[in-house]
């Protein structure tokens, strides 16, 4: 399923770098962001 959002350009920037520094890790930046968000969704 795909989807949009607008984030700030500081935040893409800062996206960027982590998939840059990180390519093992994260193939690109959607799946940085989903990384991040199931990170985020996991429960306490």
């Amino acid at each position: 399923m795909k989807d949009s959002c607008s984030l700030p350009d500081t935040l893409i920037k800062r996206i960027n770098n982590q998939v840059k520094q990180h390519p093992l890790r994260y193939r690109d930046r959607s799946h940085f962001i989903a990384e991040a968000a199931r990170h985020e969704l996991q429960p306490d």
